[in-house]
């Protein structure tokens, strides 16, 4: 996986959730800027091979939206405290 080495550590990281081509989209254009981009969808979304972002595994066992947000209070909140979260679909 490539990630983007031109990180602008005076920005806040992005997490995508969601979205497929949007959220496609979203890392592409921001990657360029040098926003670090984390990525959580289905295995098989678009995001997931970009070059510019990073992909969060997170199981997903039943409601998306309680798996989003369990991970979003607990791990996600330690490891990436501050970040903007941007969701890219309607769940």
């Amino acid at each position: 996986m490539h990630i983007n080495r031109n990180v602008n550590s005076n920005l806040p990281p992005v997490i995508l959730l969601g979205g497929e081509a949007i959220a496609l989209s979203v890392a592409r254009s921001l990657g360029p800027h040098g926003v670090q981009v984390y990525a959580h969808d289905n295995p098989s979304s678009y995001v997931r091979y970009s070059r510019y972002a990073k992909w969060i595994p997170l199981e997903e066992n039943g409601d998306i939206q309680k798996v989003w947000i369990e991970w979003l209070t607990g791990e996600g909140l330690s490891r990436l405290r501050g970040a903007v979260v941007l969701p890219c679909c309607d769940d």
